[in-house]
């Protein structure tokens, strides 16, 4: 399986994939924009138990590519109150 596919598949898993939080963190630093996009989106599927990868999403919303930037801000608003904090960029 490619990495593409794995966090793919993790995204769909949702809540349930709260073990692969850090993996997931790791993931949008990927040099892919693909595996980016979907760890920000896996992220925001698991909601406020992703909280530790707040973070990396916030720098992940200055990313050149706006698919990866735009999931990166959808993740933090799923991820809850916690994380809105972290949309105030610049």
């Amino acid at each position: 399986m490619t990495k593409v596919n794995v966090v793919n598949a993790l995204m769909s898993i949702g809540p349930k994939a709260v073990p692969c939080v850090a993996g997931l963190t790791a993931a949008v630093k990927d040099a892919s924009a693909s595996v980016r996009q979907l760890a920000a989106a896996a992220l925001g599927n698991i909601g406020p138990p992703a909280k530790d990868s707040i973070g990396a999403l916030q720098d992940l919303l200055l990313d050149p590519d706006p698919t990866s930037s735009s999931a990166a801000a959808n993740a933090l608003i799923r991820i809850g109150p916690e994380s809105l904090a972290a949309l105030e960029v610049g």
